[in-house]
Parts: structure tokens; C-alpha cells; sequence
């Protein structure tokens, strides 16, 4: 891997970005879905315990 930085060395840097903000995308889209995951289980729950009191 030392090898690729010292024979590309304008690369590194731009691929580390490129890493880092996949990171940081992949965490929001990953929070983004278990609220997302939480609220339809939440809703869920809630559908099943209306239809278990009627």
C-alpha cells in the first residue's frame, strides 16, 4: 500500500476524501434507516394492538 502512495501520490489524497465522505453518507443513510425501520415497527405494533383491544 506504501508502495501505490509513493507512485501515486496525487491519488491518495483524493481517494481518502472519496472514503471519508462515502463514511459519512453511508452513516446518515444508515441512521436515515433505522428511523425509518423504527417508525414502521412502531407502526406496526401500535396496528397490531388496535386490532388485539377491538
Amino acid at each position: 500500500m506504501s508502495d501505490w502512495r509513493l507512485v501515486n501520490p496525487v491519488a491518495h489524497p483524493t481517494v481518502h476524501l472519496y472514503l471519508h465522505l462515502n463514511a459519512h453518507i453511508f452513516a446518515a443513510v444508515g441512521s436515515k434507516l433505522r428511523m425509518i425501520l423504527d417508525s414502521s415497527r412502531q407502526a406496526a405494533t401500535s396496528l397490531s394492538l388496535d386490532r388485539r383491544s377491538r
